[in-house]
């Protein structure tokens, strides 16, 4: 399923194995971070997701010595800093960039262009973003995630709802009579809504020539936004 990607370095990538979910998107990112991590930093133990593991052997510890290898770290953590912006969006997806740097402005938040990750905020109410994939790998649906525990009133906290088809289900179902209006106008594309925890999520089901929409995630945000005030209008956070 995986092949070795190289980074260039001869020395390196004999001595390196490196498998990745996307070559595409982790060779440019390793051909810069490579040099910076293959720098005076000892032996590379472990590189994934979450870390960088490297063993550095030194005879005894002084400041100096520190010193030095502090450089050496934060100039690795900026060659991944630089790469990491520069990571394109998965190439099986048809992104507009432009579009989605819009969004996260929007949402003041921080967006990850390469997995189509975002983090940020909608009048001071956190918002998630981030894909779904099928049982066979693919990419399936962005699910959007508003509210949190901290956010919402108690009255909204105590709800649990799950509705797969919401436009749909929404006005024959108990328990949400509330949202019913709010939700009816939604696209039958629009799946999975769930109310729990103070939380409103939702899926958007990617259409099938891969168009990853920003302007529909921005609907689906909103869209959300408005079932947690329903929900509460008197004292939740969108009044």
């Amino acid at each position: 399923m995986f092949h070795d990607i190289e980074a260039g370095l001869a020395t390196w990538d004999r001595n390196h194995h490196v498998r990745a979910r996307s070559e595409a998107q982790t060779a440019p990112f390793l051909r810069q971070v490579a040099p910076a991590a293959a720098a005076g930093l000892g032996s590379l133990l472990r590189w994934d997701d979450d870390a960088i593991e490297l063993e550095y052997p030194v005879g005894a510890v002084s400041a100096d010595g520190l010193e030095i290898l502090a450089t050496r770290l934060v100039a690795l953590a900026a060659a991944i800093a630089a790469a990491r912006d520069a990571i394109a969006p998965p190439p099986e997806l048809a992104v507009d960039r432009a579009a989605w740097r819009a969004l996260a402005s929007w949402l003041d938040g921080r967006l990850t262009m390469g997995n189509l990750a975002l983090d940020g905020a909608l009048d001071g109410v956190p918002v998630q973003i981030g894909r779904e994939w099928s049982t066979g790998g693919e990419p399936a649906a962005l699910r959007v995630r508003v509210g949190g525990p901290s956010h919402t009133a108690a009255v909204v906290r105590a709800l649990s709802l799950e509705l797969a088809a919401p436009a749909a289900q929404a006005a024959t179902t108990p328990g949400a009579s509330a949202i019913a209006a709010v939700i009816a106008g939604w696209r039958d594309d629009i799946v999975e809504l769930r109310i729990a925890d103070g939380v409103a999520s939702a899926a958007w089901r990617l259409p099938a020539d891969r168009i990853v929409d920003a302007t529909r995630v921005r609907e689906l945000v909103a869209g959300l936004r408005a079932v947690l005030a329903a929900l509460d209008p008197e004292t939740g956070p969108y009044r």
